[in-house]
């Protein structure tokens, strides 16, 4: 009886590592358009599909011209305002690198179900056209008003009110800096990061769950400091709401680039 017990225990001990599992996966976030049920509440989904990967990957097919791992969506050719500001001394160009991808989505131009290999056999279309899909809500892009729509959707998409992208963190610099470069105002470049990958970490040079990754502006690329979008954003993250790479409290996710003086 006793051994029952125990064993019953270890089966359910199991189960619910299992679910736990499934419950920080991409399964659980708002990335997930497909049929498969989530409890992180979206109501951005299709019964189309049950397929939750498809929407960003491949494994056939993939675009290789984008900067995102084996890229399975139509890619944004828009123009877009980019963010100014006096105090700004980094360029900031048209988005580059993997912001592209997530404006292939996030700019309001372009259908979710805009994917190169469809789910099934024989559905390649390198065109990447809408498959048709039917989503809640009414809409296949992403829902004008909403601030996820970063480009409103516009046939001019306007970037200008959100965090500057694709500029080099090693421009930076801070007007409000007492240095005499203005440099002090933001945690210097790491560069021992897995792979060679540039980070930022505050003041550790460590790279852990707590550093920003850099990248580069296209796929290959030598210069490896680009703030992206991913800098900031992981999109496979079920554990913060937002996708963030860490816990704003007290504004930590900002403070570890950005450093004040006093």
């Amino acid at each position: 009886m006793r051994r029952m017990v125990l064993t019953v225990l270890v089966v359910a001990g199991v189960f619910a590592v299992a679910s736990a599992a499934q419950a920080a996966s991409i399964l659980d976030t708002k990335h997930n358009l497909s049929s498969v049920a989530k409890t992180n509440a979206g109501n951005i989904q299709t019964a189309d599909t049950s397929e939750v990967c498809v929407f960003c990957h491949t494994p056939h097919g993939a675009d290789t011209t984008v900067a995102a791992p084996l890229w399975n969506r139509a890619k944004t050719t828009a123009t877009f305002q980019v963010y100014t500001s006096p105090t700004l001394d980094s360029a900031v160009g048209q988005p580059n690198g993997t912001s592209l991808a997530c404006l292939s989505c996030h700019d309001g131009t372009i259908a979710f179900d805009a994917l190169r290999n469809q789910p099934g056999s024989g559905l390649f279309d390198a065109n990447a056209p809408s498959a048709g899909w039917t989503f809640a809500g009414g809409s296949n892009k992403m829902p004008v008003g909403r601030i996820t729509n970063l480009g409103d959707g516009a046939a001019d998409p306007d970037l200008r009110n959100d965090h500057p992208i694709s500029m080099k963190y090693s421009d930076a610099r801070s007007p409000s800096s007492g240095s005499a470069l203005e440099t002090s105002g933001f945690y210097p470049l790491q560069t021992n990061g897995p792979n060679g990958r540039n980070y930022v970490n505050k003041d550790t040079a460590t790279f852990d769950i707590g550093a920003l990754p850099l990248y580069t502006s296209t796929i290959g690329g030598a210069e490896k400091d680009y703030v992206q979008c991913t800098s900031c954003h992981d999109p496979h993250r079920s554990d913060t709401q937002t996708f963030l790479r860490k816990s704003n409290t007290g504004s930590a996710l900002c403070l570890t680039c950005h450093k004040k003086d006093g």
